[in-house]
């Protein structure tokens, strides 16, 4: 991992074995009923990190209020749901961070930058938000991106007009901090780049086989959004069986959506292909230890868990040959165009038929891993703090 606080020259005297303040730092998580299970995550492993270093630490997040009265996915559900984060919420957060003659937080650290829109509401305390991605942001507001059909957003206008005001922003990833630093040309001492730890249970070996698994398969693990690139994993797939791999495909996530069905059909791999919508952490970490290799053609990432979690399992890995995933595996996986089903399946084959080049790379591969571990994650987040803050550690 890397931390740069060269600009934060702010920070005071550090004396090690302190904790950063008596006062707690405030984590601002984000909606559950909007189900972002990846942010879900990462507020809980902050969480976890921080309080393995003994850092006093609350987490607040909007609470579905107004939206528990209606129907889930319903459009006056969703309007509730507007009200809960827009309204309710920034008066809540308003009053923890400045409520007076109460200790106020030493530090606010906004954990997605989807909620940049609260950043004015803290301008006056020590404050960092963490920058997974701008995939969203660029897409709804006129910026370059892949999308396939972007559309302007106001929030996100408004959203993006908060960021490159925020002084403090943490990127996961250097494709993050570059496309941060490309679209507002920001000052680099503003960055700063802190990947994203692993989840402690994808470290721990796995000894029993999920009972749901097949007995050999390609793997991929994400959702149907389009910068996952669902479509081209099963056209690598077909791609693979008519070069006569006849290994199944297990796809774990959502369910499959009617283009990718149809999609299927037309490629005639129905039979080959099967789908899990059961997320739980026992099946995917069982899946990354007996698969032939993760296939991850993402079109775009913040930093891309799954990958990571796949090499801790000592898992071979077939990723996009685009950042922040090379920054992940290195030498250690091997990259493919996202774009080019052939040419993915034919790389994917040669490395499949080198057994010992794949068995070479899988103890390195979990050591990478396992240095992104809750307590390296934790300390380097903990002198980012106090940098910003002003506060010993």
């Amino acid at each position: 991992m890397h931390l740069d606080v060269v600009a934060l020259s702010s920070c005071q005297c550090i004396l090690p074995g302190r904790p950063v303040s008596s006062d707690p730092i405030l984590l601002v998580g984000n909606y559950l009923p909007d189900r972002q299970v990846s942010m879900q995550r990462y507020a809980e492993l902050v969480v976890q990190s921080l309080r393995l270093l003994e850092v006093p630490a609350r987490l607040v997040r909007p609470e579905p209020i107004l939206s528990c009265w209606f129907p889930a996915r319903s459009r006056a559900f969703r309007w509730a749901g507007f009200l809960d984060k827009l309204v309710l919420f920034p008066l809540r957060l308003l009053w923890i961070v400045h409520r007076p003659g109460r200790t106020r937080p030493a530090l606010v650290h906004i954990l997605d930058q989807g909620n940049g829109v609260y950043l004015p509401l803290i301008q006056c305390r020590p404050h960092l938000l963490t920058l997974h991605d701008l995939i969203s942001l660029r897409a709804g507001t006129g910026q370059p991106s892949t999308h396939p059909s972007p559309r302007f957003s106001l929030y996100q206008w408004i959203n993006a007009w908060c960021l490159r005001r925020c002084r403090h922003l943490l990127c996961v990833s250097e494709a993050s901090r570059h496309d941060a630093l490309a679209l507002w040309q920001l000052a680099p001492k503003r960055l700063t780049l802190l990947p994203n730890p692993i989840d402690p249970f994808f470290l721990v070996p796995d000894l029993k086989r999920h009972p749901a698994l097949p007995l050999h398969y390609w793997l991929h693990v994400g959702s149907s959004a389009w910068y996952k690139n669902r479509s081209m994993i099963l056209r690598i797939h077909a791609e693979l069986l008519d070069r006569g791999l006849r290994i199944p495909l297990l796809l774990i996530g959502e369910p499959l959506n009617a283009q990718e069905t149809d999609l299927i059909a037309r490629l005639g791999s129905g039979e080959s292909i099967t789908a899990l919508s059961d997320d739980d952490d026992s099946l995917v970490r069982s899946a990354y230890a007996r698969a032939e290799g993760l296939i991850f053609p993402s079109l775009e990432e913040g930093f891309g868990w799954p990958v990571l979690e796949a090499m801790a399992q000592g898992c071979p890995v077939y990723c996009s040959n685009r950042p922040p995933l090379t920054e992940l595996v290195a030498e250690l996986g091997v990259t493919i165009d996202p774009l080019d089903p052939l040419a993915a399946a034919c790389t994917i084959e040669a490395d499949w038929r080198d057994q010992a080049a794949r068995s070479q790379r899988r103890e390195p591969a979990k050591r990478r891993a396992a240095s992104y571990n809750l307590k390296t994650y934790g300390s380097e987040l903990k002198t980012l703090y106090a940098a910003i803050a002003g506060l010993p550690l």
